[in-house]
């Protein structure tokens, strides 16, 4: 929806909220410390879930109440994660070649 902006560093993963006045300063939405380092993270078209690459998993919080509410094995490490223009599927790419495809509810 363009209003959030996530960033991974440290092993933290940060959604961010722009502030009302267009500040560069912004309200935390989420912070979180995983075990396994980010490699991506991606929000859904219509802004209601975002997804994040983590090791050999990808884990899916909505944006509603920021609750997670899928963790998806992939069985090899996931190198990028997209959702499709709809918004009602996600690819994996996954560092043995493969490239899964997972129907979002």
């Amino acid at each position: 929806d363009g209003q959030k902006a996530a960033i991974i560093a440290g092993g933290l993963l940060q959604v961010l909220s722009p502030a009302v006045d267009g500040d560069v300063a912004a309200q935390d939405l989420l912070v979180t410390a995983l075990e396994t380092p980010l490699l991506g993270v991606v929000f859904s078209p219509d802004g209601g879930l975002v997804a994040a690459a983590a090791g050999e998993d990808v884990i899916v919080w909505e944006t509603a109440g920021w609750t997670q509410v899928a963790v998806l094995p992939q069985g090899s490490s996931v190198r990028l994660v997209s959702f499709s223009p709809d918004g009602r599927a996600m690819v994996t790419v996954l560092d043995n070649n493969l490239l899964k495809s997972w129907r979002i509810p």
